[in-house]
């Protein structure tokens, strides 16, 4: 089995917690960081959500 470097272990974090958060329909942990126009509630607009996963290159 092939030790993963630390920054592999980073990476696969933030792929499975990305993967999370969009199973989650986009929850937010701190809504209060967020403008009332950017989320509904305690999750992020869809809108929103989507264009920053376009932004670091994520397919939905």
């Amino acid at each position: 089995m092939k030790q993963l470097s630390d920054e592999e272990i980073i990476k696969q974090a933030h792929e499975i917690y990305r993967q999370n958060w969009i199973n989650h329909q986009f929850r937010l942990f701190n809504p209060s960081m967020f403008r009332e126009s950017e989320k509904t509630g305690k999750q992020l607009n869809v809108d929103v959500a989507l264009k920053q996963l376009q932004r670091i290159n994520c397919r939905t």
